[in-house]
């Protein structure tokens, strides 16, 4: 979890089509600590990553030749801590990696004509920068998309030692131009490769899920219900975020209202939750029968002189252990009604009401109702 997380609950009383109940705020801080975090595991992924097999053609004065770098291995990796911001022209941020210096090695083989060769090589690439948009989306299915909106690579130099070969033709003159063949190479290569890593990332965002299992047969939707919003400090993502049981009625017989939230940028990450969040899981837990509990003697602590049984419950209703003398109880506590939660600056106040029906409990286990007793909400005008 991030650190310097804020939450807080507010609502108001404008309806307007499908409204978000929880809303997301990424500060600049927090991006910061992401793009720390995926410096690191960058590093990880390239050191000692492979990379893909490279064919080209190079003109000699000989003729042309062909070669395949292949087997390839990053075995040295450095690079400064990458400068990411937020882009409001692309929707998305602007990510710039600066100095990087790639050490790989792997096997090269060349033909040209009948010949044929071969041998091993290390390849150094030095002051390599990239700069790269990515413009974040949403797709039909509220899930978040990404894409490659610009792309720009430059090596500042490159080198490569070939091992091995090098018999029965021209084979210095395809070294010494190839030194010079390998950075615009390298080059060309980058912006392609960083497409293709969006591109699989995009893939794996459409397979977001946007539903989870919170609880038995309770589940939240959270799909996006509006494009990721974006300026020059922040990204602001908005959610559906309503509850629903799988057993009961899914739509509650509310709808999310227009809830303002401006997070807090001291912070990295800050979430507003509002009402209809926590009304729709009240509202799923009654419907599906989840708010009510079953209490029995067995439960309260051996060294308690009271229990669960209609001698102990005559202190209050005298007549009860003589209609039922010596009989165990069970109580069934349940909610008469679904809670409503409201949000108040500093406080959130519910609305409750709760009953307890007593039961006797025969010797072959049948029940026989005794009484409820009804919860009600107190009168605000008597003291």
């Amino acid at each position: 979890m991030l650190p310097y997380l804020t939450m807080a609950f507010l609502l108001t009383t404008l309806t307007l089509g499908e409204n978000p109940a929880i809303k997301a705020i990424l500060t600049n801080k927090g991006l910061q600590y992401v793009t720390k975090i995926g410096a690191e595991l960058l590093h990880d992924t390239l050191d000692n990553a492979s990379l893909p097999t490279v064919n080209g053609e190079v003109s000699l004065s000989i003729g042309n030749v062909y070669y395949t770098l292949m087997v390839m291995t990053v075995s040295k990796c450095d690079f400064k801590e990458p400068s990411v911001d937020f882009n409001e022209e692309v929707s998305g941020f602007k990510a710039v990696i600066s100095g990087l210096h790639m050490e790989v090695t792997g096997i090269w083989s060349t033909s040209y004509g009948i010949i044929d060769d071969g041998g091993s090589f290390v390849l150094n690439v030095w002051d390599v920068a990239v700069a790269s948009l990515v413009s974040l989306k949403m797709n039909a299915g509220g899930r978040p998309s990404i894409g490659c909106a610009g792309c720009i690579a430059d090596v500042g130099s490159a080198s490569i030692e070939f091992y091995g070969g090098g018999s029965g033709w021209d084979f210095p003159t395809f070294v010494n131009f190839f030194k010079e063949h390998i950075r615009s190479t390298v080059e060309e290569q980058i912006c392609p490769l960083l497409q293709q890593s969006i591109d699989a990332l995009g893939y794996q965002l459409q397979d977001l899920g946007v539903t989870f299992q919170v609880y038995q047969d309770l589940v939240v939707d959270v799909p996006l219900t509006s494009f990721p919003a974006i300026n020059s400090s922040s990204l602001s993502l908005s959610l559906r975020g309503q509850f629903h049981s799988l057993k009961g009625v899914k739509e509650p017989p509310f709808e999310a209202q227009p809830f303002s939230f401006a997070g807090d940028v001291g912070h990295m990450l800050s979430l507003g939750l509002s009402e209809y969040t926590t009304n729709s899981a009240a509202y799923s837990y009654f419907t599906s029968g989840q708010l009510q509990a079953f209490i029995t003697d067995n439960m309260i602590p051996p060294s308690s002189p009271f229990r669960l049984n209609t001698r102990s419950f005559g202190l209050f209703i005298p007549e009860l252990p003589k209609m039922y003398p010596g009989m165990e109880m069970k109580l069934q506590v349940y909610a008469r009604e679904a809670p409503d939660f409201r949000f108040k600056s500093g406080a959130i106040q519910t609305d409750l009401l709760g009953a307890i029906k007593a039961f006797g409990v025969k010797a072959h286990g049948a029940l026989i109702p005794l009484f409820v007793l009804n919860a009600v909400q107190p009168d605000p005008g008597i003291e």
